[in-house]
């Protein structure tokens, strides 16, 4: 439902989710920027640098027609590395930053971390992806960690909570599930005793 002032209200068609990590930005128009700035507050605890720390910030906004699906902020200290956007392969989530950090700058990504929440967007947000202050996000912090310990990208990516789904998959993957898995025993259901 789509509260419009001095026209009414309106059900509109459910619009077209996007997976966080499997987007690739088929179907999007993602367009990317770049500025640097400083790390201030929240976000230079989060590099694990002092405050007023050089960063370069990237910023990613994926658009479907006329509607903005995406946000995402991915911020590299210039001790880590310094570069343009990509000219091609626009991801939504600024993998393109990402892997440039281990591919052009020859950072030793060890460990990514990903913390998703459910949040109200904030104004800044909520103007950017066109939708109310009371529609949910999903807010997405990833951090990437080098094998010497010290933070190489922090990424934030915000993602309208009625157009987003999250889907992880984690564990060891094999073709044959092992003797005595019972999926149902393990949701709670009947139990294979043979084990």
């Amino acid at each position: 439902m789509e509260k419009f002032q001095g026209r009414g209200n309106f059900v509109r068609a459910p619009l077209p989710r996007l997976e966080y990590p499997g987007a690739d930005g088929r179907g999007l128009h993602v367009t990317a920027s770049y500025a640097d700035t400083t790390a201030t507050g929240d976000l230079a605890a989060r590099l694990a640098s002092p405050p007023g720390t050089p960063v370069t910030e990237y910023l990613y906004v994926a658009h479907r027609d006329d509607a903005p699906h995406s946000l995402a902020h991915v911020y590299v200290p210039h001790r880590v590395a310094q570069f343009a956007v990509p000219d091609i392969g626009y991801s939504p989530w600024g993998d393109d930053v990402l892997r440039q950090l281990v591919t052009r700058a020859g950072v030793p990504v060890a460990c990514e971390t990903h913390q998703v929440t459910a949040r109200f967007p904030t104004d800044a947000e909520a103007q950017s992806l066109r939708i109310a202050t009371r529609t949910p996000v999903l807010a997405v912090e990833r951090t990437l960690l080098t094998d010497r310990g010290p933070v190489a990208a922090y990424a934030l990516l915000v993602l309208p909570g009625d157009r987003a789904q999250v889907a992880f998959a984690t564990g060891d993957f094999r073709k044959e599930p092992p003797d005595g898995y019972d999926p149902a025993g393990s949701l709670g259901g009947a139990r294979d005793e043979r084990r």
